[in-house]
């Protein structure tokens, strides 16, 4: 029972990261890049408030950050920033920062939990017929 253990969660960790991987997969196929401006920094929570034009039609947006990578504090109020939101849906939109990292990290992260899930199949397979071959080989002391 304990080796269908690590396809399992292989599986839960596949199913809980379908969702992202499939935002990132239409960001990276639909995504249509534009700029935009800061709106408003919300420290607390630690949410940029974005806004963007299309067609004439204002949209906003926010986004998490963390002080490590963003650079959030030298940006104000009406300071202009990529953003890419999806041509059939503009009001769908997310920072183009590390857009292709994040499509990439999806990847890599579906990949590495498949290659786990079917291990954990596969090994107790491998494991079981290892097993019975050497108990063909040996012969029986009764």
């Amino acid at each position: 029972m304990w080796p269908l253990l690590f396809p399992a969660l292989a599986l839960v960790a596949m199913l809980h990261l379908t969702p992202t991987l499939y935002q990132d997969f239409k960001f990276a196929r639909n995504g249509v890049a534009t700029y935009g401006w800061y709106a408003d920094l919300e420290e607390q929570n630690k949410y940029i408030h974005y806004a963007y034009q299309v067609g004439g039609e204002t949209f906003g947006g926010q986004e998490s950050w963390d002080d490590e990578n963003s650079n959030i504090y030298s940006h104000h109020d009406g300071d202009k920033l990529e953003i890419s939101y999806l041509a059939h849906t503009p009001w769908i939109s997310r920072r183009r920062w590390g857009m292709q990292n994040r499509w990439q990290d999806s990847k890599r992260w579906t990949e590495i939990y498949l290659v786990v899930f079917l291990a954990g199949i596969a090994l107790p397979i491998v494991g079981r017929r290892k097993r019975s071959n050497l108990a063909k080989k040996q012969p029986s002391t009764i």
